[in-house]
């Protein structure tokens, strides 16, 4: 009964005339900063040697897979993993296709960032502080997360894209399932 139930919600969904965008999240390499636990939120740093290995593999992936968009975060460790993940994609798009956008950020941290994971919590603990405390507020954090999916999807429905890849931080790639599928 269950699988009949299933099935038929499948087919209803096939049927339905919404359009489909496949959504690819893709995190930027390994930094010097990550590798020593230094919180970066907004910090602009770049990829270190295993950051670019990590992409050249995934790049081996993902050039067997079309995109129609690409969008990034504007720190420089996504626009690294962007170049070099999606090199050949980057060639064949047309550049209005091809965007970059601050919206895509990890959550800022405010004065901790560049600071090590062990002192961060020290300083928050002597100021009697929490996570959510410091730099851009959840809700700030969730706002600009919607404010980013609604660009790329509505921007792919309007253009009727199939496939997109976003690559962004992990911060907004674990939020993703809780922030980004609210608003379509």
């Amino acid at each position: 009964m269950k699988l009949r139930t299933i099935h038929s919600l499948a087919a209803e969904v096939d049927d339905s005339e919404q359009p489909i965008v496949q959504v690819f999240l893709i995190r930027h390499g390994q930094t010097k900063e990550n590798a020593m636990r230094i919180i970066q939120g907004h910090l602009d740093t770049y990829l270190n040697e295993e950051g670019v290995s990590q992409v050249e593999l995934c790049s081996k992936v993902l050039k067997r897979i079309s995109f129609d968009a690409v969008w990034s975060s504007d720190l420089n460790r996504c626009i690294q993993t962007r170049d070099i993940a999606l090199e050949p994609h980057l060639e064949e798009l047309p550049e209005s296709r091809i965007h970059t956008t601050e919206l895509l950020r990890e959550r800022s941290f405010g004065d901790v960032e560049g600071h090590d994971y062990k002192t961060v919590v020290r300083i928050l603990r002597q100021r009697k502080l929490t996570w959510d405390t410091v730099g851009e507020t959840n809700e700030a954090f969730q706002k600009r997360l919607l404010e980013a999916w609604d660009q790329v999807i509505s921007r792919a429905i309007k253009d009727d894209l199939k496939r997109v890849v976003i690559i962004s931080h992990g911060g907004i790639i674990c939020h993703r399932s809780t922030y980004w599928g609210q608003s379509h």
